[in-house]
């Protein structure tokens, strides 16, 4: 009687999750090639075991997942196909791996803002976000000892503040202090000369978001 029940349980489980796939997995073949292009339009270097959450708050695990940093759409594989686009909005994902887990998403600023739509990695979350758009473009370069046009994949990242639904691009030492109001302003350029922080290493930008969180409270 048990054995016919543990049977039972897996049944139903493996029938809602087949319902689910069918439900959130209405894919379309990723209509844009990348043919003759130096490097990879992907964020990982493989398919990566993640998680998907839709609009709705349905969420479903994905064996092969990756996020196309030309198209700023995560995508993935399954069956006979090589390279499926969601066809259900996606809210956000994450990555699971042996480097540990990476979180992305969007809607982070007010419906009327063009950047609503854009899916950010979360490097650091809290009253104040710190962001990173991870952006390729495909550069073409043309060599003056012949007539052909070599194209790569060159990556264009960006990092930005968010604070009360409003994105502050980080571009410059300057940018990063102006992303914060009044008084805020002088306390975050004293701890940037004091830590002689680098709006390049994103690791210096995570350790001050951490500490900004707290010392502006």
């Amino acid at each position: 009687m048990k054995t016919f029940l543990i049977i039972l349980v897996s049944c139903i489980s493996l029938s809602a999750n087949a319902q689910l796939v069918r439900e959130v997995n209405r894919e379309t073949p990723q209509e844009k090639k990348y043919i003759n292009i130096e490097g990879s339009p992907y964020l990982k270097p493989a398919w990566t075991d993640g998680i998907v959450t839709f609009e709705g708050g349905k969420t479903l695990a994905i064996k092969k997942l990756n996020f196309d940093e030309v198209l700023g759409k995560p995508i993935f594989s399954q069956a006979s196909y090589e390279v499926l686009e969601f066809d259900e909005p996606v809210n956000g994902f994450k990555f699971q791996d042996s480097s540990g887990v990476q979180i992305f998403k969007n809607h982070l600023t007010l419906p009327d803002n063009e950047n609503y739509n854009t899916y950010y990695q979360i490097l650091f979350d809290g009253t104040i976000v710190l962001a990173k758009l991870n952006k390729k473009v495909i550069e073409d370069t043309r060599k003056f000892s012949n007539a052909t046009t070599d194209r790569t994949f060159a990556s264009r990242d960006q990092y930005f503040i968010i604070r009360s639904n409003k994105l502050y691009k980080i571009s410059n030492e300057k940018s990063l202090v102006s992303s914060f109001d009044g008084d805020q302003k002088g306390k975050v350029s004293e701890y940037i000369k004091e830590k002689d922080i680098s709006y390049k290493n994103e690791g210096q930008l995570i350790d001050l978001v951490s500490e900004l969180n707290q010392l502006l409270k």
